[in-house]
C-alpha cells in the first residue's frame, strides 16, 4: 500500500517515533539511573537511529532497492557520524553551558539536523 504523504512528511513521522524512543531512553538513563546526559544521549541516539533506519526503509522510502541492507545500515551509520558528532557537542553545550533541560536540548538537536539527515537518507542511503 503506497502512502500519498510526501516522503519528507513520512520521514518526519518516522523521526518523531525515533525521537520518542530517544527521549524515553534518555529519561530512563538520566532520571532513573542517574547517568550523565552525554553518554546516555549517545546510546539513545544510536538505538533510535537503528529503529529509524528500518522504518525509513519500509515507510519513508518504500521504492528503494531492497537489497544489501547491512551495507546500507553501515553506510547510514557511518555517514550519520557527522550528525552524531554535531549532536553530541550540541547536547553538551545546551545542557551544561546554556542550562537547557536535557529533554528540550534533545529535541533541539533533532530539529537542527532534520534537513541534513533527510537529504542524506533520500539521496545516498535509499536512493531509488
Amino acid at each position: 500500500m503506497r502512502s500519498h504523504l510526501h516522503p519528507f512528511i513520512r520521514f518526519c513521522i518516522v523521526g518523531g517515533i525515533g525521537l520518542l524512543i530517544n527521549l524515553s531512553l534518555i529519561y530512563i538513563g538520566v532520571d532513573m539511573f542517574h547517568l550523565w546526559i552525554v553518554p546516555t544521549f549517545m546510546i539513545g541516539l544510536l538505538i533510535s537511529w537503528s529503529v529509524s533506519f528500518v522504518l525509513n526503509a519500509f515507510i519513508t522510502f518504500p521504492e528503494h532497492e531492497r537489497s544489501a541492507y547491512l551495507k546500507k545500515y553501515f553506510l547510514y551509520l557511518s555517514n550519520y557520524g557527522v550528525v552524531f558528532a554535531l549532536n553530541t557537542i550540541l547536547i553538551y553545550l545546551l545542557t551544561t553551558m546554556v542550562g537547557l533541560h536535557y529533554l528540550i536540548a534533545t529535541i533541539v538537536c533533532a530539529l537542527s539536523t532534520v534537513f541534513l539527515t533527510y537529504s542524506f537518507s533520500k539521496y545516498v542511503v535509499y536512493k531509488a
